[in-house]
C-alpha cells in the first residue's frame, strides 16, 4: 500500500524520530503502523493520539476496539496519548518526529475541523526530522483524487494554507475511495 511505501522508506533512510498518529479512532491504521515497526523498526517509539470518545454512526467503545485491534494484531501497544489534541499536542509530542499520520476528521463542521487541523500540524511541522514525512488522510481535490471521498473538505484547507509558503507541497496518493496527500519534510 501507499502508507507502506512511504513508512519502510522513512526506515530505509535511517529518519530520525518517532512515529506519531493523530487521529487514531479504532486503530486499523494503528494496527498497520504497528505491524510495520514490529517488522522492520521495533525500536523505533509509536505514539497515538485521540479522544477516544467520539463515536461516528453505530461504532461503539472506541477505547476497547482500538485494544482489540492491537491484540488481534498480536502488536505492541503504543504509547496512548487521551484526549483532546488541544491539550496534547505539543505537550506530549515527541521532539523529533520521522512519520506522521494525521487523521482528524471527526465530523464537525469544516472551520471547527480547520483550527484542530492547523494546531496539529503546526506542531508536528516543527518537530519533523528531515526526509520526515506526514501523510494527513481525507485530502480531496476533485477531479484529481480518483473515485475519492470529499469526507473532511478541511483538511485540504488547512493543509494548502499551511505549505503555501513552505518548500514542501503536498502530493495525492491514488488509493480507490480513500483521498490522502503526503509531504517530505525538506
Amino acid at each position: 500500500s501507499n502508507l507502506e511505501l512511504l513508512f519502510t522508506d522513512v526506515v530505509d533512510r535511517k529518519v530520525p524520530g518517532a512515529v506519531v498518529e493523530l487521529g487514531c479512532y479504532m486503530g486499523s491504521t494503528a494496527a498497520v503502523f504497528a505491524s510495520l515497526l514490529q517488522a522492520h523498526d521495533a525500536k523505533r517509539p509509536f505514539h497515538v493520539y485521540d479522544r477516544f470518545d467520539i463515536e461516528l454512526g453505530t461504532s461503539h467503545g472506541v477505547w476497547q476496539a482500538f485494544a482489540r485491534r492491537m491484540l488481534d494484531a498480536k502488536v505492541p501497544m503504543p504509547t496512548i496519548h487521551p484526549g483532546d489534541i488541544l491539550d496534547t499536542v505539543p505537550r506530549d509530542l515527541p521532539q523529533a518526529i520521522a512519520f506522521a499520520h494525521v487523521d482528524l476528521g471527526t465530523g464537525s463542521e469544516i472551520f471547527g475541523h480547520v483550527s484542530l487541523m492547523a494546531h496539529g500540524l503546526s506542531h508536528i511541522y516543527a518537530r519533523m526530522s528531515r526526509g520526515g514525512v506526514i501523510v494527513f488522510m481525507d485530502y480531496h481535490v476533485p477531479g484529481r483524487t480518483v473515485q475519492g471521498n470529499d469526507s473532511n473538505p478541511g483538511v485540504r484547507l488547512t493543509v494548502d494554507t499551511f505549505f503555501e509558503n513552505k518548500p514542501e507541497k503536498p502530493r495525492i496518493l491514488y488509493g480507490g475511495p480513500c483521498s490522502h496527500a503526503y509531504i517530505r519534510k525538506q
